[in-house]
């Protein structure tokens, strides 16, 4: 199933790089596709070489440097490096698709919190229990107040 779905997604790929040019954000975003069916494949090289070229295009083609495109090429490559057991890499990856998220999202944003919970494995991996620990309580905190402060906003009206 896979080879199949990648098939096409290659197909789709020469096509577009025919069409709108190898420098495209939809160009990126068959990328960031076919490097997620790599990843599931178990393919990590492949997928990396396709995840880091998405980053690049994004990278080159955004007038900002903080979006939700370029967090999203962080998260996949973070994610692709935990797999890979190169903690030290995932962490700096998960970090600044974080930085990014809280920047442009709210705190209860579904994104950011799947952020975070890779942050929480990966960052497992890297720390020792007790620094794990405060870790975690420092987000768990975070986003109760976070909560809090919604509900009492929504609570006033």
């Amino acid at each position: 199933m896979l080879e199949k779905s990648l098939e096409f997604y290659q197909e789709a790929l020469y096509l577009r790089e025919q069409s709108l040019g190898s420098k495209h954000l939809f160009t990126a975003e068959l990328h960031q596709k076919i490097g997620k069916l790599y990843e599931q494949g178990g393919a990590y090289n492949e997928a990396l070489r396709h995840y880091k070229k998405a980053l690049w295009m994004r990278k080159e083609l955004s007038y900002v440097e903080n979006n939700l495109l370029i967090a999203e090429s962080y998260n996949n490559l973070a994610v692709l490096y935990y797999y890979m057991q190169q903690y030290a890499i995932a962490k700096s990856y998960i970090d600044k698709t974080v930085n990014i998220r809280k920047k442009l999202l709210a705190p209860d944003n579904e994104l950011l919190m799947n952020s975070y919970y890779n942050q929480k494995f990966i960052y497992k991996e890297c720390q020792s229990k007790r620094d794990y620990l405060s870790f975690c309580f420092k987000y768990l905190y975070e986003n109760i107040a976070a909560f809090f402060r919604r509900f009492s906003y929504k609570k006033e009206f």
